[in-house]
C-alpha cells in the first residue's frame, strides 16, 4: 500500500513569514497597551502611597 501525500491542514497564509511577524507584533502591541493602561490607572495611587510613606 503506497502512502498518499495529504495536503497540509494549515492555511497557506500561515506559511508566510509576514504572518508570524504580524502575530508577534500584535501580541506585543496588546501587552504594551496593557502595561500602559496599568501604569495610568495606578500612577496616582503609587504617588499617594509614596507621599504618605515620606511623612
Amino acid at each position: 500500500m503506497a502512502l498518499q501525500k495529504t495536503a497540509s491542514k494549515n492555511p497557506s497564509y500561515r506559511n508566510r513569514l509576514s504572518y508570524h511577524g504580524m502575530l508577534l507584533g500584535g501580541i506585543g502591541f496588546l501587552c504594551g497597551a496593557a502595561l500602559v493602561i496599568a501604569h495610568v490607572e495606578t500612577r496616582q495611587a503609587i504617588e499617594f502611597a509614596k507621599a504618605e510613606e515620606q511623612r
